[in-house]
């Protein structure tokens, strides 16, 4: 194997005798993959030919790109590689020996909508109310009962063990702060979902891993009968394995095989969903494991190197290590302070615009932020700058099926013969299904002088009552968008008259998020209609929604050469050129904490974990980074702006502060202004409650 593209650092963890356990402690951009490849392809050269290397990391995407690097390297013995994910890993120890962990052949792996249909429905079979007060909803949820659930289990409860009764109901009720019946309600929910799932022959994701553990603890028999092909386990991103992945590691080959294990605890950014930075010293210990490190980042220049660590090491508990750039120095970091949000996000789409100009490709820039809110302050002002985006692992406001409603609403009403339009609409008209629908749109391109503004009495395959029903729907739509002051008025009629946006959703927290969209298109439309009439006097909010419409429909289409808008998580392990990071505030990151658990009893520091989350995404930046504040954001479904401070972060990160406060912005005094703080947005309650068809 050739190694001298490798640094000293990277060519002693490849050459780290194999019969040893090892903990590589990576840093950001240190080429932990090549160097793993690397390691993974030597230690099967090295195997006698009946063994293979067990190589287990998060996501399939990780492995196939792991896969992807070791073949570019080349190696005689792919064959006896193996990369799973800890899941698909589980999945073939249950299906080799179903009936070992209680099951049949054929057991069915339930997919999430099964889990959360399920689950929905227990808890009103023992007694969840049908109608739950607003202010209740988020402590009388299922589906968030069932992922407190989840992290016990991650932690290695044994839920079908009733003596955890205790420590699991008060887990339950500290979580969800529950009292009384409803703790029962939700203990009677979660044992019955076990029930339920061992009567049907199914396992959850989470089975994938805890019935091997289970097993693991319980037959002396069952791990030798599975190491016997494997010479040696290589771990990828250990620090975020939670509790239960790393035991079954641990009781699967301790005393057996070697074990590589690889991972940053400065980029542990998992512990809300239970992963446990505290296993790379466990797994440390307990392997008697070597440590090497690899230090130098060959992603970022020295200045961002520098100021991430900086920020990096104000945490407490970490592995102390000195991480350096031989890169070129670069420009300093800076953080841009406004008055308002939307001041902060035009400012981003000027700095992006201008990085275009002068060169950059859009794929090499990237919007990072903590939550998904953020994106929809974010949006509207790219598109209206033609600047060209994707959302990582997301949907675009304008993707969303209430969105999507109303831009196609505008569209027909200005096009009568827009068949797709028509086909958007078709679930929000009473009287026209899907059949009915491509009766319609078959009728439209049969001639092309037939229209929707001028339907016949007849329309072959369409019964009167629907060809009726959709000639009042159209000229309703036509006069309500002809007579509406506002976009505003116009999003109103949209869920209170014929369309009924938002009561034809059933499920009430999918019914809260549809308002929360709706007020964020109004809100837009709003802020842009003002800018336009301060521009020119004549601009009409039917012609900023007809345009938003029109250019959401051209970005969709674009295929490449777009930057990226993604939340941090996400984008871990990712790089660009140039990284923006939106929302640099105290109470957005870090965030405002989001449990009731303190640090001790959540297993991780939340503020730690904030920090760390800001080290990676300063860390994706290869070339300049920019982080920017604002000291009032206004975010869809609030009733008012939100205040915020600076966040603490950029301070520690030595950012050098550009403020651009106090400054005059459009007046909009007035223009009809008051969506989100008045009418629209003080009805949002109502909106989301169901009222009869």
């Amino acid at each position: 194997m050739i190694l001298v593209q490798l640094n000293p650092q990277q060519v002693a963890v490849v050459t780290h005798p194999y019969e040893q356990s090892l903990l590589v402690v990576a840093g950001a951009g240190s080429g932990k993959t090549t160097v793993l490849a690397h390691r993974t392809i030597a230690i099967a050269n090295a195997l006698p030919s009946h063994q293979s290397v067990q190589m287990l990391t998060f996501s399939n995407k990780a492995a196939k790109e792991m896969m992807l690097r070791i073949k570019r390297i080349g190696t005689t013995a792919l064959d006896r590689i193996l990369c799973d994910t800890y899941h698909s890993w589980g999945i073939k120890q249950l299906k080799a020996d179903p009936e070992g962990f209680g099951l049949s052949e054929g057991f069915t792996l339930l997919s999430d909508s099964d889990t959360k249909r399920s689950i929905r429905a227990l808890a009103k079979s023992h007694g969840l109310p049908k109608e739950i007060p607003q202010e209740d909803r988020r402590r009388l949820n299922p589906k968030a009962w069932l992922s407190t659930w989840s992290l016990a289990r991650q932690a290695g409860f044994d839920v079908n063990n009733l003596d955890n009764y205790q420590s699991l109901t008060d887990r339950l009720a500290k979580s969800h702060n529950l009292q009384g019946d409803e703790i029962e309600l939700a203990w009677q929910t979660l044992r019955g979902y076990e029930i339920e799932k061992q009567k049907a022959n199914s396992v959850d994701f989470d089975d994938l891993i805890y019935l091997p553990l289970l097993r693991l603890a319980k037959d002396i028999n069952f791990a030798p009968s599975i190491n016997c092909s494997i010479g040696h386990v290589v771990i990828d991103e250990v620090q975020d394995t939670n509790r239960i992945q790393y035991e079954v590691v641990r009781r699967w080959v301790n005393g057996y095989c070697p074990v590589t294990a690889v991972g940053d605890d400065d980029q542990s950014i998992y512990g809300w969903r239970g992963a446990e930075i505290s296993n790379l010293r466990r797994f440390k210990s307990h392997f008697s494991a070597s440590e090497l490190r690899l230090e130098q980042n060959y992603r970022s220049t020295q200045s961002i190197v520098n100021c991430a660590t900086s920020l990096i090491r104000v945490n407490v508990d970490r592995l102390e290590k000195t991480p350096f750039s031989t890169a070129d120095v670069g420009s300093d970091l800076t953080m841009r302070l406004f008055d308002t949000s939307r001041d902060m996000s035009e400012d981003l789409c000027d700095l992006i615009a201008q990085k275009i100009e002068t060169g950059v490709p859009p794929k090499e820039i990237a919007v990072l932020y903590r939550t998904n809110r953020m994106a929809m302050l974010i949006e509207q002002s790219l598109g209206r700058r033609g600047i060209p985006f994707h959302v990582v692992g997301g949907m675009s406001l304008f993707d969303r099926a209430e969105i999507v409603a109303i831009t196609s609403a505008i569209r027909l009403s200005f096009n009568p013969r827009d068949v797709y339009a028509l086909k958007n609409l078709t679930p929000y008209i009473d009287g026209i299904g899907p059949g009915s629908g491509y009766v319609v749109q078959e009728w439209l391109e049969s001639d092309d002088s037939f229209s929707l503004s001028n339907l016949p009495d007849e329309i072959p395959g369409l019964s009167k009552a629907r060809r009726d029903a959709l000639d009042i729907f159209f000229n309703d739509l036509v006069m309500e968008i002809g007579t509406s002051s506002s976009a505003e008025q116009f999003i109103q009629w949209s869920i209170d008259g014929p369309m009924q946006l938002l009561v034809r959703e059933k499920d009430d927290q999918m019914r809260e998020k549809r308002a929360v969209f709706l007020s964020a298109l109004a809100v837009d439309l709003t802020l842009e209609s003002a800018e336009r009439f301060a521009s020119d006097g004549r601009s009409r909010w039917q012609d900023v929604l007809l345009d938003a419409a029109l250019r959401d429909a051209r970005q969709s289409e674009s295929e490449g050469g777009q930057i990226t808008l993604s939340t941090v998580h996400r984008a871990k392990g990712l790089e660009w050129d140039y990284v923006f990071i939106p929302g640099f505030s105290e109470g957005l990151m870090p965030l405002a904490n989001r449990s009731e658990l303190d640090d001790d009893e959540a297993g991780f520091s939340h503020t730690e974990e904030e920090r760390r989350l800001a080290f990676v995404g300063v860390t994706r930046a290869r070339l300049g980074l920019v982080a920017m504040h604002a000291d009032e954001y206004f975010f869809p479904g609030s009733k008012d702006e939100q205040t915020f401070t600076p966040s603490r972060f950029a301070e520690e990160l030595g950012l050098f502060l550009n403020d651009f406060r106090n400054k005059p912005s459009v007046d909009v005094d007035n223009i009809n202004f008051e969506i989100g703080r008045g009418s629209f947005a003080s009805e949002l309650s109502r909106l989301i409650t169901p009222r009869s068809m």
